[in-house]
């Protein structure tokens, strides 16, 4: 997805040219582009219609400006669904090795340490949130960027960026090879100026706009703030990840925007329309003819006095609200067609459940396919950056070792559920159908509740402390016999 400027910079930082001031300055002026598209998109999904800024003739009795939100019910609703229930993030633990079919009890101690580091990793960085945010910026924009960096007390931490405010160089598997970030800010002089920071495999590159002498020629310089410039990072690789949300890096909104800006047009010439029937324009038939006095004198007094063939009536026009809200509810179906979306508010949704509701969700479960695509692509790149921080400090995970498990937030269907989960027990193992459940949040958390709960009853069955007659019961069963002989 690079531009043809960003590869020829590729190209040139590759051959091992360091980067400068002149690949900068290209760098951002190629990514100009990008910043209005991404603001545009963003501004729209906060309510920043075009009939907003609509203007009308002087003559015009009224220009109301309606704004029906299509767009952020689109991506909420999509970003619900996707990342209503949070992406489950497991380690496999048959990977630990096995002996006699078993795991040993040290590769079973190294299994759940690795499995603390990385609960640790996704509470301390409240992972389910950046996944739905992440979700968000890339239904909104068409792609995001995640970047990765290591706190004060030595921690990873993850923050999500939208691409207005940084620039990646993918290779041809849509890994970053290198990013640049930039933003504004004031120097020591006061002086609003652009700060850009380079990332490479190595470290941190500080830059910031050259307000010396010599500007027009060297317009970015090295920032002096840094003692050590460039700044190593932990990770092997640059730390950055790119997040799309499908294969052209589209937003949902794209291909139903001309239809929601119709749909905002024509509700708002209706509104139009009917403020124009409260200011109705009083229509005179006189010889006489009649002045500002006369009409003065009529709201004055609320009378008018006629003579015997003059007519006074309001000029009206016939509004046709059937076509309007024939063509209305036509638009609002091939939005949520075209948008691959749905209406929660549809009144066929109410009584609907199992394989009917999965039927009517078919087209929003079929983008979220490959959006769970896209964003297993990008998690495996994000572990192997942050793995390859924390073997540096003796924590030895393989990032492909870790599993991504996604669930789509579908109101539950319990009793359809159980059906079919006692129906799969004897053909799919016990973690596979507790994974494919929407009830079951953490599979691994359920199967070692449910070992207690038989590992509990086991050892009350054969406890040695437990006296023979209450353990078989024999006093009812004598009780029993004597029942029968009588």
């Amino acid at each position: 997805m690079n531009t043809k400027i960003q590869n020829k910079i590729l190209r040139k930082l590759k051959k091992g040219i360091p980067i400068n001031s002149e690949m900068i300055d290209e760098l951002l002026q190629d990514h100009k582009g990008k910043i209005t598209d991404v603001d545009r998109l963003w501004n729209r999904y906060l309510g920043d219609a075009p009939i907003k800024k609509r203007e009308m003739p002087e003559y015009a009795l009224s220009n109301e400006k309606i704004t029906n939100d299509f767009f952020s019910l689109i991506v909420n609703n999509k970003t619900g669904f996707f990342s209503g229930i949070p992406i489950n993030y497991t380690i496999d633990k048959n990977s630990y090795g096995e002996i006699d079919g078993e795991i040993s009890e040290i590769a079973s101690l190294k299994h759940k340490s690795h499995s603390n580091v990385l609960t640790e990793f996704l509470l301390r960085n409240n992972i389910p949130d950046l996944d739905a945010e992440m979700t968000k910026i890339v239904s909104v924009c068409g792609d995001g960027v995640r970047k990765y960096y290591t706190d004060k007390q030595g921690y990873t931490r993850v923050v999500n960026l939208k691409m207005n405010e940084v620039i990646v160089l993918l290779n041809e598997h849509k890994e970053v090879e290198y990013a640049l970030r930039f933003f504004k800010d004031y120097n020591d002089d006061d002086e609003l100026v652009t700060y850009v920071e380079f990332y490479d495999e190595f470290g941190i590159t500080y830059f910031v706009e050259n307000t010396g002498k010599d500007k027009d020629i060297v317009k970015y310089i090295l920032d002096a703030d840094y003692s050590d410039n460039p700044v190593q990072h932990v990770f092997d690789f640059c730390p950055f990840v790119y997040f799309q949300n499908n294969e052209e890096s589209m937003s949902d909104g794209e291909r139903v925007f001309s239809l929601i800006d119709a749909y905002n047009t024509v509700l708002s010439n209706n509104n139009n329309e009917l403020n124009g029937f409260s200011m109705s324009l009083l229509l005179f038939k006189s010889k006489n003819g009649i002045d500002d006095k006369v009409v003065k004198s009529m709201i004055d007094l609320g009378a008018l006095e006629l003579d015997p063939e003059d007519v006074v009536e309001y000029l009206t026009k016939t509004l046709d609200a059937t076509f309007s809200d024939s063509f209305l509810d036509r638009v609002e179906q091939n939005i949520f067609q075209f948008s691959e979306s749905v209406n929660f508010n549809d009144e066929k949704f109410n009584n609907l459940s199992g394989i009917a509701l999965k039927h009517k969700l078919q087209a929003l479960s079929n983008k979220c396919i490959a959006l769970e695509a896209k964003f297993k692509r990008s998690l495996t790149e994000q572990f192997k950056i942050i793995t390859s921080g924390w073997k540096k400090i003796g924590i030895d995970i393989d990032y492909l070792d870790i599993y991504f498990t996604f669930k789509r937030n579908l109101p539950p269907d319990l009793e359809y559920e159980a059906n079919w989960a006692s129906k799969m027990q004897e053909t799919l193992s016990h973690k596979s159908v507790l994974d494919l459940m929407t009830s079951v949040d953490n599979s691994e958390y359920e199967l070692l509740e449910w070992g207690k709960e038989q590992q509990s009853s086991y050892v009350q069955l054969t406890n040695p402390n437990t006296p023979v007659e209450e353990l078989y019961n024999v006093r009812n069963l004598e009780e029993g016999n004597a029942d029968e002989s009588k």
